[in-house]
């Protein structure tokens, strides 16, 4: 009787843990990370009554979870690489709506910025032409500081994502140590019987929701406890101990966030680790700053500085409607220069843009060598060395970086951003429609006894010449130039008088008939005239008669003939000028003379646009291979209700056909104490 007891009771005590088991699974059938628990049974050790075994009954050995380690880890890496994606693809797309917005974006503003200039160049007198094109001039003005404003706005979204994704990674180190240390207890204490299976869920979670801001890697120790590694092997937990990440102000540039580890020593800085992140939310914002958010506000910064580079080079080549020189239109700030954190010397240094055509959308870094300078293009690595440790200046790509005082130490660096904040502060100089200078400062005519074939044209290079600025509002001097009679060679020659006594010209420079084989050479330039090609007579590089200007001859004039250069005054309706600087609409005055200030633009708004596209492809990819390797992970660890029920019947029946046997054994007993008893 004994032996059929025992036995009904193993059952009924497995099936009860079975039952106990499979309730467990419906109960958390929507609990995140939780693995379906399976009672695991095995036969107890028989007993041998004489020549045969007898069975003894049943045992639960464990309650054993569903758990593929593969699966897991795949599931980890895809839901690391999914976030990584779907935040790049997040944050992209506000950058590519912004720059291709057909209205806010910086291409409408500019075409009304140029055809409100073709407005005052068609009628420049009028004094509401000049007003609506101050007004477009100061809408695209609006337009910068609303485009850097955005961008600016997102750079501060991804410094306090950076923080906030930190503390997070922080909060499930401390998880996972935590449970590494409640796993280890729970296995020690409980050596040779089953595994603390929640726990064990719990963790594998914490390391999952972990994934997803941070792409990691996990090493299982022999006690159970896993180590978790971030990036290039940076421990985030080692056993039960974890380490806390930090958010620091970048060493070279302080406006931006980094990631870092804590000193190895007090006093010592921070160790940056920011290059080394990949994988997750975490990885997708420092990937969006880098490849898409900097170059986006550099791209656009260069645009400004083209703008208004070109713009106020040729309206200080004007005339206002005050007979007065031009000045800036816009003003732009110089290149910021960030010096490192860690340098230990006192070297100043500063930086200019010499030329906006050779001016790039990259960063700098200027670094103090052993014997010189170094400067690295940081987009693409090249570098540019100075092997002169006495260099006051440096010319790299349209930039000079000037160095200043105080001495620098080996190492010492310096980041330059050339164009990062200029459209931030791009501003209209000019508010008052009298002063912009849609004239010519240079009147030039035609002697009245001149043929009519022979025309002059004159073009202003740089009005701080001394013939500008010496009398304001005159030439200094004015000039008369006259051909004389052929010389005994074939051409045309003539002399330069300086005409401020129009009634006694004096000889500026006259014509050299030694030898009508080798006429005056000027600067490389022979002043005898060849009426069949016309030509430029006064170049503004002559050393003799440098004067900020060149005026050029066409035609075929007679000797006799004469023409007269001399300084505007009252030109309301000239428009040279202006013309000149609307034709810089088209002019390829960015990239290395390749793109205008709108294909710059496109450009920038096409790269941003593909960029966007392949994060929105690749996310789409990314979300089937999460699917992908979630369903398979559930196939394993996934609780399935119908199943569940299936067995909470086949456990509930097994329970009691044992309860059954229990009561026959009873009923049995009882008969055998009755017929005892009588």
């Amino acid at each position: 009787m004994y032996e059929i007891m025992s036995i009904g009771v193993s059952g009924l005590l497995a099936a009860s843990r079975a039952l106990t088991a499979t309730s467990h699974n419906v109960a958390n059938v929507n609990t995140p990370g939780y693995s379906r628990q399976v009672a695991d049974f095995v036969t107890r050790l028989p007993m041998r009554i004489g020549n045969n075994y007898l069975g003894n009954g049943v045992d639960v050995e464990q309650i054993r979870r569903n758990y593929d380690d593969f699966l897991t880890k795949d599931l980890r890496e895809v839901t690391g690489q999914h976030s990584q994606v779907e935040t790049l693809h997040t944050l992209s797309s506000q950058v590519d709506n912004l720059l291709a917005d057909p209205d806010a974006g910086l291409s409408p503003a500019l075409n009304d910025f140029f055809k409100a200039m073709q407005g005052v160049a068609n009628d420049p007198s009028s004094g509401a032409t000049r007003q609506n094109f101050l007004s477009n001039a100061s809408s695209l003005e609006e337009r910068f500081h609303l485009q850097a404003g955005e961008l600016d706005s997102l750079s501060n979204q991804v410094n306090t994502q950076i923080q906030n994704q930190v503390d997070e990674v922080n909060a499930f180190a401390s998880s996972i140590a935590n449970f590494n240390k409640a796993i280890v207890i729970a296995s020690s204490r409980d050596a040779g019987n089953g595994p603390p299976n929640d726990l064990l869920d719990s963790r594998d979670e914490a390391i999952r929701q972990l994934s997803e801001k941070v792409g990691v890697t996990v090493v299982k120790q022999d006690n159970g406890a896993l180590n978790v590694f971030m990036g290039n092997g940076q421990s985030l937990v080692m056993g039960t101990e974890s380490q806390s990440l930090l958010v620091v102000r970048g060493e070279s540039d302080p406006t931006r966030l980094e990631i870092a580890t804590p000193p190895f020593n007090r006093g010592t800085p921070a160790n940056i680790i920011s290059g080394q992140v990949n994988g997750g939310s975490l990885g997708g914002l420092l990937q969006f700053r880098q490849t898409i958010l900097e170059p986006a506000k550099n791209g656009l910064g260069r645009i400004a500085i083209g703008i208004a580079s070109e713009m106020n080079a040729q309206h200080k080549l004007g005339m206002t409607l005050e007979n007065k020189l031009g000045g800036d239109l816009f003003q732009v700030p110089d290149p910021d220069v960030f010096s490192n954190a860690k340098n230990l010397g006192t070297l100043q240094v500063t930086a200019a843009v010499t030329n906006t055509s050779a001016l790039t959308t990259s960063d700098y870094q200027l670094t103090v060598g052993f014997n010189g300078y170094q400067v690295t293009k940081l987009s693409d690595g090249t570098v540019t060395t100075v092997n002169d440790p006495t260099a006051t200046s440096i010319d790299v790509d349209g930039l000079t970086l000037s160095i200043g005082s105080g001495v620098g130490k080996t190492g010492d660096s310096f980041l330059i951003r050339p164009t990062q904040n200029v459209a931030a502060h791009f501003s209209l100089l000019v508010n008052d429609p009298a002063k912009l200078a849609a004239a010519s400062p240079l009147r030039s005519s035609v002697g009245t006894e001149n043929t009519v074939k022979g025309k002059i044209t004159t073009s202003v290079i740089d009005t701080t010449n001394a013939a500008f600025t010496t009398t304001p509002g005159a030439l200094s001097p004015p000039l008369l130039i006259r051909f004389d009679d052929s010389p005994p060679a074939p051409g045309l020659s003539y002399s330069i008088y300086d005409n401020t006594d129009p009634a006694s010209p004096v000889m500026l420079l006259g014509t050299d008939y030694t030898d009508p084989a080798n006429p005056v050479q000027v600067n490389g330039g022979s002043i005898a005239y060849d009426p069949t090609v016309g030509g430029t007579v006064l170049p503004s590089t002559t050393p003799a008669l440098d004067y900020g200007y060149q005026v050029s001859l066409s035609g075929a004039p007679k000797p006799g003939d004469s023409f007269t250069v001399g300084y505007n005054t009252s030109a309301t309706g000239d428009n040279r000028n202006l013309l000149a600087m609307v034709s810089l609409q088209g002019k390829q005055t960015l990239a290395s003379g390749t793109a205008t200030f709108a294909s710059a633009y496109g450009q920038m708004v096409a790269e941003v646009g593909v960029f966007t596209r392949r994060a929105e492809m690749n996310k789409g990819a990314e979300e089937n291979l999460l699917i992908q390797a979630k369903n398979n992970q559930q196939e394993v660890a996934g609780v399935n209700l119908d199943e569940e029920a299936a067995m909470l019947l086949r456990y509930q029946e097994s329970y009691q056909a044992c309860a059954k046997v229990i009561a026959v054994t009873d009923t049995l007993f009882q008969s055998i104490l009755g017929i005892t008893g009588r």
